[in-house]
């Protein structure tokens, strides 16, 4: 789920055996009905959020079946606000994740190598990073900006 347009072609694009099931704009009218139609009215048995959006975390907490989990990855600048009631009443989990240990990065990347996976970057010259902004917040960025500091 995306609300960009550039995202969900980025899930598009994947080779056949990773790309998604199911590639749909998070903000559309029928979102909740196409996740209740593709999980058979269960909803999600898990859920990876990389925005800092509290919205966009509620909601996707929201579509998560009985016992799912949830991994939000972006860092709002004000609290996390979740909702109790689904957290206790559907035995939803959420899980952080912000350091990995050795062992966990090796198998990471031994999975990576296994199945080809690769990342969309865009390099900036360090010249370029009084534009970094700008270029991260605008719509049609793809993947994740690096820095190369050695020009």
């Amino acid at each position: 789920m995306d609300n960009r347009d550039e995202g969900r072609q980025l899930a598009l694009d994947l080779p056949d055996h990773l790309r998604p099931d199911l590639v749909m704009d998070s903000t559309a009218k029928d979102a909740e009905q196409k996740i209740s139609e593709f999980t058979s009215g269960e909803g999600l048995a898990g859920i990876v959020v990389c925005t800092d959006s509290i919205q966009a975390n509620a909601w996707c907490l929201q579509q998560l079946g009985n016992g799912g989990v949830m991994v939000p990855l972006g860092l709002p600048k004000d609290k996390w606000q979740f909702d109790s009631e689904a957290m206790v009443f559907h035995e939803l989990t959420i899980k952080g994740s912000y350091v990995a240990s050795a062992e966990e990065v090796e198998s990471m990347l031994k999975v990576v190598a296994k199945h080809g996976i690769s990342s969309h970057l865009t390099v900036l010259g360090f010249s370029e990073i009084p534009s970094l902004v700008d270029r991260y917040l605008h719509a049609s960025m793809k993947g994740r900006l690096v820095v190369n500091i050695k020009e």
